[in-house]
């Protein structure tokens, strides 16, 4: 069964980054950043808009991953990792809301943390992850 994800938008419209909303990293897909959502800290990844892709083709595939980033975090979740609660996605404005968990870490962070990827412990996890996803 799917989990069911509820997408929202505040005004239907798009908006622009408070100036409140710290950013904490950015990649080549978007930027993280730290902001605060009814009064509490929140995690807000927001993705960029691909201008070399056609409009219509990019909102999609956005919308799409989106989606399913959201409910790969709740199926790892339901298998016993520490991920956050995702709170709101905002297609309108490609952002994903997840709660702010004090001292965490990103995947790509923890797993560096290891000599390699063939440790133990790091191939159970990638086990089970893929089974769960």
């Amino acid at each position: 069964s799917q989990m069911q994800v509820r997408r929202y938008s505040f005004s239907g419209q798009v908006t622009t980054v408070p100036e409140s909303w710290k950013m904490v990293s950015q990649g080549a897909e978007g930027r993280v950043y730290l902001g605060k959502l009814y009064g509490r800290k929140v995690i807000v990844k927001e993705r960029f808009v691909k201008r070399y892709r056609v409009s219509a083709l990019d909102s999609k595939l956005t919308k799409k991953r989106m989606l399913q980033e959201s409910r790969n975090i709740g199926r790892v979740r339901k298998a016993g990792v520490q991920a956050p609660h995702i709170i709101l996605l905002d297609e309108i404005n490609r952002r994903l809301f997840m709660q702010y968990v004090a001292n965490s870490v990103s995947i790509k962070v923890f797993l560096q943390s290891f000599p390699d990827y063939s440790h133990p412990f790091v191939v159970k996890l990638a086990e089970e992850l893929g089974v769960s996803i």
